[in-house]
């Protein structure tokens, strides 16, 4: 039987989150006016678009917050929060159950996701709610999505991932608790949390090491800056970008674990 169809298949309570992928669709139309095998912004897309679809099944690299649960044949690895994904084109819904470890595999599963896609120099705007949801395989539908796309749509701005303000309480913390901690969350100019970037040390393993994953993306901001210059749209987005990543490279100095330069 096909398990979206499954009877015990019904809305849950769920942590969700929508991604929107930044300038996708205008690198799709430099593929479109360039489609050749040696065209960079084919490569970006299908590097980005293979990573997606391996990890609707599977995770990258590794189990992101792997637990292990002892069944009759043994034990089975899963991941913390049974956190579920599915993208279509340049959109991105993931979505948990509705705990602290939920929030916690949630976190997780977006951080691998923006740090991958930063390597291919591709940013990700977002928000995080929590509510009614059906999300079994590739079908989504629930009120809570369409909020999740409606703050991304009009509060996030910036390429960061905001946590609706209405679920904060959920948590019962004082800020800077974990898991809302700085190094994980912070708290924006404009009062919204939002997911930092680059605070787990998480890269691709293709990058070699973490320094050189972020002197890369380092050199894709500094891309981006000078290609949307004068724009007063897209250029702002990237200039919040460059102080996310300044403020996160003097953290990791603080800490002795990089050597990177900010990016002046």
């Amino acid at each position: 039987m096909n398990s979206i169809l499954d009877e015990n298949h019904i809305m849950e309570e769920r942590f969700v989150a929508f991604l929107d992928i930044l300038g996708f669709s205008e690198i799709v139309k430099s593929i479109e006016s360039n489609n050749r095998n040696d065209n960079l912004d084919l490569k970006r897309i299908k590097s980005i678009l293979n990573f997606m679809d391996e990890e609707t099944t599977d995770p990258n690299y590794c189990s992101d917050l792997p637990i292990y649960i002892e069944t009759e044949h043994g034990l089975i690895e899963r991941e913390l929060g049974d956190p579920r994904l599915t993208y279509v084109s340049d959109c991105i819904i993931i979505s948990a159950e509705p705990t602290l470890d939920g929030f916690k595999g949630l976190s997780r599963k977006i951080h691998k996701i923006t740090a991958d896609l930063a390597y291919d120099g591709v940013f990700c705007r977002g928000a995080i709610t929590k509510g009614k949801l059906f999300h079994h395989n590739k079908v989504v539908f629930g009120t809570s999505y369409i909020k999740a796309y409606k703050l991304e749509e009009d509060k996030a701005k910036f390429p960061r991932v905001i946590i609706d303000p209405d679920i904060t309480d959920f948590f019962e913390l004082e800020e800077g608790a974990v898991p809302l901690a700085p190094a994980f969350y912070g708290k924006d100019k404009d009062g919204l949390y939002y997911q930092r970037y680059w605070t787990w040390f998480l890269f691709p393993p293709y990058a070699g090491s973490f320094d050189n994953y972020l002197i890369i993306v380092r050199e894709w901001i500094i891309r981006h800056i000078e290609t949307f210059k004068g724009n007063s749209r897209v250029q702002p987005k990237y200039l919040w970008l460059k102080d996310e990543f300044n403020s996160l490279v003097d953290w990791w100095r603080e800490l002795e674990m990089i050597d990177i330069d900010r990016i002046e």
